[in-house]
């Protein structure tokens, strides 16, 4: 990824995160909540529900932020705010 700013971040992330359906929950990037460290980028998301297995919900963040650093040369930090609704069944 060459020119990197809050929303090419945003995009990137949006892309991975949307082609990753964990148990049907789906997920909202903050936009304006993303911050730029010095080698990495802070990427608040909310997710619309928690999953019943909440270590597979941590396992495909991880995997995304992999993904994103292998296939983007972006280093990203998603961070996990409140879902919007209750627990998914």
């Amino acid at each position: 990824m060459s020119e990197q700013n809050q929303h090419t971040v945003a995009e990137k992330v949006r892309e991975y995160l949307n082609g990753s359906r964990l148990n049907g929950v789906t997920f909202e990037v903050n936009e304006s909540g993303i911050r730029e460290e010095e080698y990495w980028w802070y990427v608040p998301i909310r997710p619309s529900a928690w999953p019943p297995k909440m270590f597979e919900f941590y396992e495909a963040l991880a995997e995304i932020e992999e993904e994103l650093e292998e296939r983007e040369h972006l280093k990203v930090l998603l961070a996990s705010g409140e879902p919007q609704h209750a627990p998914v069944a």
